[in-house]
Order: structure tokens, then C-alpha cells, then sequence
């Protein structure tokens, strides 16, 4: 296996998500669509470590949840208009998750 170049996606002075290494790497970061935790957006993330993370943004970043079930990468992550949050991966499934707030 190749490296990865490290990234982070900062929002402000905090640093959201820091990755690293092939089994972290994040692919995509959706934004709810409504300010619905404590007031706060909400952020989902795909990543290479088979798992959808969800965070809160406030003074600073919370990890609000890790969802598992994906059997290989996520590729990509979008929130729906009920709340959920749809995801798929290189295991050819499309999960739907949550609600999640």
C-alpha cells in the first residue's frame, strides 16, 4: 500500500478532522442543512476506515457518533431532509442512517 498525504478540514481556529494514514483518510464532509444540535451545524464524514463520523461545531469540534456497517471505504456522505444521512462506500451498498440529531 501507498501513503497519504495528511489533511484536516479547520473550521475558525479548531481543526475538525485531522487524517493521516490510509485507514483514516477522510473522502467527503457534508454540512446539515439546518443548525438542529444545541444550535450548532452538524458535519458527517466519510472515510477510508469503513465508518461515517458525525461532529458538532461549536467552540469547538465534538465527535457526536461513529456509524459502522460499511464493509469497505465510504466514498461519499450527504444529509437528507428528514435529518438522516445517506452514505456508500466501495462495498457497493448505499446506507441510510439516524435520524441522526
Amino acid at each position: 500500500g501507498g501513503s497519504y498525504p495528511r489533511h484536516s478540514l479547520s473550521l475558525g481556529s479548531s481543526t475538525l478532522i485531522s487524517a493521516g494514514s490510509q485507514g483514516d483518510e477522510v473522502m467527503r464532509v457534508a454540512v446539515s442543512p439546518v443548525n438542529t444540535h444545541a444550535g450548532h451545524p452538524l458535519l458527517a464524514s466519510a472515510s477510508r476506515d469503513h465508518t461515517v463520523r458525525i461532529w458538532r461545531e461549536g467552540s469547538g469540534c465534538d465527535l457526536v457518533c461513529e456509524l459502522e456497517g460499511h464493509r469497505d471505504e465510504v466514498m461519499t456522505v450527504a444529509w437528507l431532509p428528514d435529518a438522516r444521512v445517506a452514505s456508500a462506500g466501495y462495498d457497493c451498498a448505499v446506507r441510510v442512517w439516524g435520524p441522526v440529531l
